[in-house]
């Protein structure tokens, strides 16, 4: 009995043993086609990142070529072909054949007849896929292309550059947050110079706001028609703007400025103290920089690297406050007039377009006659004032690009990102210098017509 009993449990086990083999065998096999669908996922994400990669590679070098004094198919090609071992490298398993890089080099007319430049560069790339390569599939080919060619119609750009106390802070890249500031936009300036001084470009113009609590302008502009007196004495003025009444949108508005001028203002806030709004003049501090409306590149650039150097930190944040002042100087109209009309502008290929950088959230409202209310719990509909004020710029077919430059508020960056059309970028100290590359590059960009 006791043997037939240990003979049947045996038989039992080994059963059980069998069925666990052949369960897991199936199991394995139906596993693996869904391991490599989820893994394909990834393996098409890199794929697309290296695309990316390696388009603006691409295009960066494309343009380069257009530099060149010999414009000839051998030198276009050997220029592109540099440019990529330099700036590409592989990764994510992508193999890319040189020597396969397909270049064509024109001289066309533009829609003016003026004659201009125009290349054509071309090249194919192979990438591993090592998890579709479980279902048979174990590379993908892919080729990017760029066209570039000399001139749009020319740039109009405005920087519109966070000055406020918090740049003060220290930053990764030695220094304060101020001076990683000033040193990434000079860099900004010397490459548009560049790309302005190529053959028979086309003019690049740069107007740059520094902002904070106030937008300042130069005391000679006291008795400018668009200016509202608010009160003040010639002498009590310190160039301090303020803010139209945003009642009848006017303060996200550009137009208007005689029947409703802008007001000039003491510098200072409105303040909570012991429940009140109390204001309070900033007397002899700092203030922001005066503002510097387009200045044509090849022959001011140093206008306006010296209206960087003069910016400083300091005041509260009011970031409508500032862009408004980047749209104003883009237009034709007063305060500012350097900007072509937006019909001319369209019809020339002008591109508009304001770079907004903000190293954190708006802590100021508006309260009455053109002043503000900043501190605590300030900031709630200034916000609700920007979301309007970037759709009004945008509808006017104006570029924006938006930077929030170590801001710890998701919020604020939601904002900007709603905010921009053209790019939105959220650096870290020590990483403002790249972000300003990557926008000049795209700004330089702007002449590639792939």
């Amino acid at each position: 009995m006791i043997k037939n009993w240990q003979e049947t449990r045996a038989k039992l086990r080994r059963k059980v043993a069998e069925e666990k083999a052949t369960a897991g065998i199936i199991f394995a096999l139906a596993a693996a086609p869904a391991f490599a669908l989820v893994g394909g996922v990834m393996d098409y994400m890199n794929v697309l990142e290296e695309r990316n990669h390696l388009q603006a590679a691409l295009d960066a070098g494309t343009l380069a070529a257009l530099n060149l004094d010999d414009f000839q198919k051998t030198s276009v090609k050997k220029a592109i072909k540099n440019y990529l071992q330099s700036n590409y490298k592989d990764t994510q398993g992508v193999r890319l054949d040189l020597s396969q890089l397909s270049v064509t080099v024109e001289n066309i007319k533009d829609d003016s007849g003026m004659k201009i430049k125009k290349v054509t560069a071309s090249i194919s790339a192979d990438a591993d896929m090592p998890f579709l390569k479980l279902v048979g599939m174990g590379s993908y080919a892919f080729t990017v292309t760029s066209q570039a060619k000399v001139g749009s119609g020319g740039l109009e750009v405005v920087l519109v550059l966070d000055n406020t106390g918090s740049m003060s802070w220290d930053s990764a890249a030695g220094g304060s947050k101020m001076d990683e500031l000033k040193k990434a936009s000079k860099n900004l300036l010397d490459k548009l110079e560049k790309v302005a001084r190529r053959p028979r470009a086309k003019t690049v113009k740069v107007g740059i706001v520094p902002f904070s609590t106030h937008v300042m302008v130069g005391k000679n502009s006291w008795n400018r028609t668009w200016l509202d007196h608010n009160g003040l004495a010639k002498s009590e003025w310190d160039g301090a703007l303020g803010v139209r009444n945003p009642d009848q949108d006017l303060d996200i508005t550009d137009g208007k400025y005689k029947k409703h001028p802008i007001p000039a203002v003491m510098s200072g806030v409105y303040q909570r103290e012991n429940g009140k709004w109390v204001y309070k003049h900033k007397g002899k501090d700092r203030m922001p920089a005066v503002m510097l409306g387009l200045q044509n590149i090849k022959t001011k650039k140093q206008s306006l690297v010296n209206k960087i150097n003069a910016m400083e930190p300091t005041g509260w944040t009011y970031i409508p406050g500032g862009l408004v002042w980047g749209w104003r100087i883009l237009s034709k109209t007063k305060p500012y007039t350097k900007g072509v009309k937006y019909s001319t502008a369209n019809k020339r290929g002008i591109k508009k377009i304001i770079v907004l950088m903000t190293d954190g959230a708006n802590t100021c409202d508006y309260h009455k006659n053109g002043y503000l209310k900043c501190g605590s719990g300030s900031g709630t509909k200034a916000d609700q004032r920007l979301k309007k004020l970037c759709k009004n710029i945008k509808n006017k077919g104006i570029g924006i690009i938006t930077v929030a430059f170590a801001v710890e508020d998701s919020d604020t960056e939601d904002m900007l990102r709603e905010c921009s059309n053209m790019g939105f970028y959220t650096p870290e100290t020590g990483e403002l210098a790249q972000t300003f590359d990557d926008i000049a590059t795209k700004l330089v960009s702007l002449h590639l017509s792939k």
